[in-house]
């Protein structure tokens, strides 16, 4: 993984301005997603999603990126739990009392033999403690996230924050992918209760694979995490025993972060994933 990043501190006037509570470092979250159907392995989506966030001092913005979308907490390395969707979809704010995502001017997403520009848009929220700008990709164009490629994102900055520049190279896709020997596609039946084989053609070291089983109208979810060098991992038996149809999706995640003495830090993730639908028995 090749990873440099470029982020100058932000201005004396953004550190000046008055505040109930001291502002604490801004922190950039990059989230760059594939998306592929098993049954439909030519029509997969993508989306790139920036965001730089600051809040008061004190606060674990990683906390505050899953709680707004923009990361998600992961499952135990080599292990397996089961939770309910609440549970998963939901972060208490706490104390944090303002989420700030800070405007960084003109965003483009440079692969080989594509450019591309992100859209600028406010952050939806029906809360009041979080306001401002999330850059994302225009449409679901998986051109615009290609695998196995060389990644330069540009963020041109405004008054209160500097230029950012961060290059990266992407993980290859997830291939040869099979449940209990089956090719993924071709699976129908997965039965929990006697635990699940998986294998995959092996990626990098430090990457992880990501198994996350979610049986319908079950209210609960069955989330993995396995090194994704291994190639070959098992579920226990017993985690989930709901007979229902379930969404089945497989993610290779690679994720990196650049810290600079100032305390400002940039977080990039990869995530490329495989779904289908199966039938739990």
């Amino acid at each position: 993984m090749v990873l440099a990043a470029e982020l100058l501190g932000c201005s004396s006037e953004a550190d000046e301005r008055p505040t109930a509570r001291e502002d604490g470092p801004a922190q950039t979250f990059i989230s760059l997603e594939r998306q592929t159907t098993a049954r439909r392995p030519l029509e997969p989506s993508a989306t790139a999603l920036v965001g730089v966030l600051r809040t008061h001092a004190g606060v674990d913005l990683r906390r505050v990126a899953r709680l707004v979308g923009l990361d998600r907490e992961a499952p135990p390395l080599g292990g397996c739990e089961v939770l309910s969707l609440e549970e998963s979809q939901v972060l208490a704010s706490g104390d944090i009392e303002r989420v700030d995502f800070l405007e960084v001017g003109d965003v483009t997403l440079r692969t080989p033999g594509r450019t591309v520009r992100l859209a600028r848009q406010a952050y939806p929220t029906v809360t009041d403690f979080v306001a401002g700008v999330l850059y994302t990709s225009r449409d679901k164009t998986a051109l615009d996230i290609p695998a196995g490629a060389s990644y330069e994102l540009r963020a041109a900055g405004v008054s209160i924050t500097s230029p950012l520049r961060v290059t990266a190279d992407a993980p290859e896709e997830l291939e040869w992918a099979r449940v209990d020997g089956l090719p993924l596609a071709d699976v129908e039946r997965v039965s929990l209760g006697a635990g699940i084989e998986l294998s995959w053609q092996a990626g990098a070291s430090g990457d992880q694979l990501w198994l996350s089983v979610h049986p319908a109208d079950s209210g609960k979810l069955l989330r993995c995490a396995f090194d994704d060098a291994l190639g070959t991992a098992r579920v226990p038996a017993g985690m989930i025993t709901a007979r229902a149809s379930a969404s089945l999706e497989l993610h290779r995640r690679r994720y990196r972060v650049f810290s600079r003495p100032s305390g400002e830090t940039t977080e990039l993730r990869f995530d490329f994933a495989w779904l289908h639908s199966v039938t739990l028995d």
